[in-house]
């Protein structure tokens, strides 16, 4: 038993030593500012479901944030609450920008896109650049993301 424990543990420390070696210095060590976008809309989304109302992504484009808000308390008191964080770029991505077409995306209490009032219309790209590289996220009129 001791023999196959100990091969083990070199094939895991070899293929440690390689993926270190693969990875390099300027990989990212989490999700990129992308995939923190679609991960808030997506919270968004459960947001509207789980409290049975309206949840609204804000985004801030021009100062690097977003963020999800939903009415937790009684139906009609109107009192927003944050769910989950604020994504901050300028913290948590230095240099990386951001650029939307809007303010607010809503999803109502089924988890489907909601436009009305101070919600926009889903069918947007947001774009994230970085030192001349792009990177963006594609959601449909029906609030999905389409294409990543």
């Amino acid at each position: 038993m001791t023999r196959v424990s100990a091969v083990l543990l070199i094939i895991v420390a070899v293929a440690g030593v390689r993926f270190v070696a693969c990875a390099g210095d300027d990989a990212p060590e989490g999700p990129s500012a992308r995939d923190e976008f679609v991960m808030t809309y997506a919270r968004a989304r459960a947001a509207g479901v789980q409290y049975d109302r309206v949840a609204r992504l804000c985004i801030e484009a021009a100062a690097g944030r977003f963020w999800v808000e939903v009415d937790t308390g009684v139906p009609g008191a109107a009192m927003a609450d944050t769910m989950g964080r604020v994504v901050d770029l300028a913290v948590e991505y230095p240099d990386v920008d951001m650029a939307a077409a809007a303010d607010t995306l809503c999803f109502d209490a089924e988890g489907l896109a909601y436009v009305g009032g101070p919600c926009d219309p889903h069918g947007i790209v947001v774009t994230f650049s970085h030192r001349g590289a792009v990177d963006t996220v594609q959601l449909s009129p029906g609030g999905t993301v389409i294409r990543r």
